[in-house]
């Protein structure tokens, strides 16, 4: 029996596997395993008495597992021991593959096989630790597919790996299928608003380089406390200790929350806005905006960002992912044609609605303290959501003699996918999967904190939505008293934002660029006849790539599709709109 630790040729860190996985693997094997040869002479894994694999054909149990998924075109593979079963996938055809590990410490087994791999075999590598890791690892993964992919995933195990511990694994595979369902989730939705968002941006751009960035506001508002205001109804009952509280604390109100807020007298610090769609502009009719701050996704409705506000700060909503050691953030191709000329805007993180995004916000701004005020993710009492809220407002409007508001909300609510979730109280209160998923994000947001390099002590957040869902680790403070002893008396000054200073480099840079899309759609919409030429069409394309995006990539492959007239159509539509946003803008 060989122990693998005592094998200088595997205890090199510079082997086919270590290439493979951006992680570092251990020298040599634990205690517990060992490498020794199957009957057929095959590299196999012992781990105490248990065989990872056949101890008698590995080979052989490998071709068996991996030739039952001959037709899917990606797959998932729990538990790596010697490799075997990855051999067998790729020598059936080679696919791309995501290995998850329980045992990242059993994976230095695979450096006996790793070499039989062919090279790009498109082998990721997942750690399945739970949390933002694993997330990373599995995300690597799935951008490395066509969407179409990811609808027949081939899911495999390696027997004996799994057998090791089958409640790990049940909680790895679970995890990972969570991930690649709200990945698709996400994708649906870019599908779905992929042409909103790049009107909204290409409207947008022009205002960048006069208005302020995320960029710049890292830490603006160290120590602090901040209050995150939403809309819940759970809001009602602290109007009056936010009149006072307002003096001590950062107010960073989402947009639902501001009829409310300015309806009892309080005016935010700044007030969150994320959605590109025009109901969002309801929320700031009929309010008094000149002594705002306005903080925008530059994917906003354009209305908002061109209201009468005292200042506004741009950044965008992106996913941040560790690639090689280094954080990379995932733009909109638009967005980052933009930044090109005017810098980074500041990317934030989001959980898929603006609470989470102020959460985020503030813990950029380097905020010392997050008190949560009307952030429910429930309906307690029945309600959807505080009363001077524009939703509200809309119930209301369709009360009638037979249908009372009451009514209404219950029948609103019988359309959600709704259950009974539990208070900080222990009683069971009311609310929905997306409300759910919104407090879940909250909670793993509390716990990065908690982890992150450098916290020192516990990160201070609670919540006065005792009323709402129970967020892990975050408590719910009772009384006023307590809340006011939570964010302390430091006096805030009116303005806690720093001025941005737009200089002319990043203004003209930018207007070159859109004068210069302007110039070449209109170029190639001088010439259609009624339809662009195909040669013109790839030409701006390869200009600007990011027009491929929801704008006509698959003309690309008219010639194979045979429905070429079709795509041009569709490609001389979207053409115009862009003409249209450009010359209302003035380029």
């Amino acid at each position: 029996m060989t122990r693998h630790a005592q094998d200088p040729s595997l205890s090199e860190m510079n082997t086919h596997l270590d290439r493979l996985c951006h992680f570092q693997l251990a020298a040599g094997l634990p205690a517990d395993a060992s490498l020794l040869p199957a009957k057929n002479g095959t590299p196999t894994l012992l781990v105490g008495r248990r065989h990872i694999h056949s101890a008698f054909d590995p080979q052989r149990e490998a071709e068996r597992i991996a030739g039952q998924h001959r037709q899917a075109a990606a797959g998932v593979l729990f538990g790596y021991g010697c490799g075997h079963v990855a051999l067998a996938w790729h020598a059936s055809a080679p696919r791309p593959l995501l290995v998850v590990e329980c045992r990242p410490d059993l994976l230095p087994a695979g450096r006996s096989t790793a070499d039989q791999l062919p090279p790009g075999s498109g082998m990721f590598f997942a750690r399945a630790e739970g949390g933002r890791p694993l997330e990373e690892d599995v995300l690597r993964f799935i951008r490395s597919l066509p969407a179409s992919s990811l609808k027949s995933l081939a899911w495999m195990d390696t027997p004996g790996a799994v057998a090791l511990d089958p409640p790990s694994w049940e909680r790895a595979r679970a995890a990972v299928k969570k991930i690649i369902s709200d990945f698709m989730t996400n994708l649906y939705t870019e599908l779905e608003f992929e042409r909103l968002w790049f009107a909204n941006i290409l409207t947008n751009a022009g205002l960048l380089a006069q208005n302020g960035r995320l960029a710049s506001m890292a830490g603006c508002l160290a120590g602090r406390s901040v209050l995150i205001v939403g809309a819940g109804p759970g809001l009602d009952r602290w109007l009056g200790w936010l009149r006072e509280a307002r003096r001590h604390a950062v107010v960073l109100a989402v947009d639902t929350a501001l009829k409310p807020l300015v309806s009892a007298g309080i005016l935010p610090h700044a007030v969150i806005s994320l959605d590109g769609q025009i109901h969002n502009l309801h929320d700031f009719t009929g309010v008094d905006t000149h002594k705002l701050t306005l903080l925008c996704d530059i994917s906003v409705y354009p209305a908002i960002p061109r209201l009468p506000f005292a200042r506004r700060i741009f950044f965008e909503t992106a996913d941040i992912i560790e690639q090689d050691g280094r954080l990379a953030v995932i733009s909109h191709p638009l967005t980052l044609w933009c930044k090109q000329a005017v810098g980074e805007l500041g990317a934030a993180r989001s959980g898929g609605n603006v609470g989470t995004s102020a959460i985020e916000l503030a813990r950029i701004f380097g905020a010392g303290r997050i008190l949560l005020v009307g952030c429910d993710h429930a309906w307690p009492g029945g309600l959807t959501h505080a009363r001077e809220a524009p939703a509200m407002q809309r119930l209301r409007w369709r009360e009638t003699r037979t249908m009372t508001a009451a009514g209404v909300l219950r029948s609103a609510a019988a359309r959600r996918a709704t259950f009974a979730g539990m208070d900080y109280d222990g009683k069971p209160v009311l609310s929905d999967i997306i409300l759910a998923k919104y407090a879940a994000w909250t909670s793993a947001a509390y716990a990065e904190a908690c982890h992150e390099p450098g916290a020192g002590q516990q990160p201070e957040w609670a919540t006065l939505s005792r009323e709402g869902l129970v967020l892990e680790g975050i408590p719910a403070l009772k009384t006023a008293d307590e809340a006011s002893q939570f964010i302390g008396f430091e006096n805030l000054p009116e303005d806690v934002f720093p001025v941005h200073a737009p200089t002319a480099s990043d203004h003209e840079g930018l207007s070159s660029r859109l004068r210069l899309l302007a110039d070449a759609t209109g170029h190639v919409l001088a010439r259609c006849t009624p339809l662009p030429p195909l040669e013109d069409v790839l030409e701006l394309f390869e200009r600007f790539p990011f027009l491929r995006r929801g704008y006509g990539a698959q003309v690309l492959h008219a010639d194979k599709t045979g429905n070429a007239d079709w795509l041009l159509g569709e490609v001389r539509f979207q053409l115009e709109k862009i003409r249209r946003i450009l010359t209302r803008c003035g380029y």
